[in-house]
């Protein structure tokens, strides 16, 4: 066998090795990504069941509970926010890496571009980057955008249960809960965009 072949050779087991690890730290980022948003969850969940109970029981202790909770679930949340973004554009970039190496398997023998399609043959599907596709709403769809509405219509809960506090209206809260979550959910989708535009 000639060093050509040998060489050829070990190029190939390099690719074949390097697809796997790269397949294996995707799995890595969806991995924590759903580990971060249960835990996220599952946070928000037992505190509002706690303070169910708490009014339904004895209303004294909710104003100070709400007080230390509520922040600190906020700050939870954008701490997961934040992650589920970098952990996104992380999954971009190794899918772009394997998006290569199954170019190169494509072009290997005439009929081998037919067991490996390309993104645009495959419009809509994971191999189509998130950043790069026809519209912005596919960032919608993320982990990370689910989060990001949850933890705006809390950050806007807090503030309009803190301003009920101080003698404003339920009805006037509420209008001002609704425009600050709105406005909290749209900073962190141009976020996402810009990230991805600038990242990816």
């Amino acid at each position: 066998m000639s060093d050509t072949d040998n060489n050829n050779q070990a190029f190939m087991s390099a690719l074949v090795t390097e697809h796997f690890v790269l397949q294996s730290a995707r799995g890595g980022t969806t991995f924590e990504a759903s580990g971060r948003s249960s835990i996220y969850l599952a946070a928000v969940s037992t505190s509002l069941v706690a303070l169910g109970f708490m009014r339904s029981n004895d209303n004294s202790g909710a104003g100070p509970f709400i007080a230390a909770v509520l922040p600190t679930l906020w700050i939870l949340g954008e701490l997961t926010y934040k992650r589920l973004v970098d952990l996104s554009v992380e999954d971009l970039a190794y899918l772009r890496s394997i998006q290569k190496i199954r170019t190169y398997y494509s072009q290997l023998t005439p009929d081998a571009a037919a067991y490996f399609p390309t993104p645009n043959e495959i419009a809509g599907t994971e191999l189509v980057a998130l950043g790069r596709r026809k519209s912005w709403t596919g960032i919608l769809f993320g982990v990370a955008s689910t989060i990001a509405a949850v933890n705006s219509v809390l950050g806007a809960a807090a503030i309009a249960i803190g301003l009920n506090a101080l003698g404003t209206s339920i009805t006037f809260s509420a209008i001002i809960a609704i425009v600050i979550a709105a406005a909290l959910f749209t900073a962190h989708v141009l976020h996402q965009l810009r990230r991805h535009r600038t990242d990816t």
